[in-house]
């Protein structure tokens, strides 16, 4: 499991992570000279409707005839559904007491391509499809590579816990994007 407090690379090897990075370093920078309040939420692989990569993207593909290859990020893969990444969010805006630095926000379950192919074909059984792989696969955090985040300090002092788990999430994506087809574009 990853904590909050593990260390990460100091020079990231792709820019999303290095964003990341440097937006803590920021709000740490103003919180320290400005007493500005901070608070990292670090989510692990987040899904859903409105998010046009990834998983999103390649269902958004498929339901409109085309090539579907969707991919997880790392090969076991603690997938987060938008709606509880939304809810973290909210409970660490709105909480009423001093907050941590940093919350990991994941599953406590991590996914192999296997659960998502079953996901996929319950949601979209007439989708054809094939697993594709991350586009950037070799870059993924080795540190993430088979370790899902620890959410334990997010469910302790945010009072969060996900609540929509893979099967349920890949439902949710599929009923939106059958009900958007007419307005969704590539």
């Amino acid at each position: 499991m990853v904590k909050e407090d593990d260390a990460v690379t100091i020079y990231p090897t792709y820019f999303y992570r290095a964003a990341k990075t440097v937006s803590e370093w920021m709000g740490d920078f103003y919180k320290e000279k400005h007493s500005v309040d901070f608070v990292a939420l670090r989510y692990s692989s987040v899904y859903g409707p409105g998010l046009y990569r990834s998983i999103p993207l390649e269902l958004k593909k498929g339901v409109l005839g085309q090539s579907c290859r969707p991919f997880l990020t790392r090969p076991l893969d603690d997938l987060i559904y938008i709606d509880d990444v939304a809810d973290a969010a909210r409970r660490a805006l709105f909480a009423d007491k001093p907050l941590s630095r940093a919350y990991n926000i994941g599953l406590d379950k991590a996914y192999t391509n296997d659960d998502l192919v079953k996901a996929i074909r319950k949601a979209l059984p007439d989708l054809k499809f094939e697993i594709g792989q991350h586009p950037n696969a070799a870059e993924v955090a080795p540190h993430r590579m088979r370790n899902p985040l620890d959410i334990s300090l997010a469910k302790k002092e945010l009072d969060w816990a996900p609540k929509i788990y893979l099967e349920e999430g890949i439902g949710r994506l599929a009923k939106w994007l059958q009900a958007n087809k007419a307005r969704l574009q590539i």
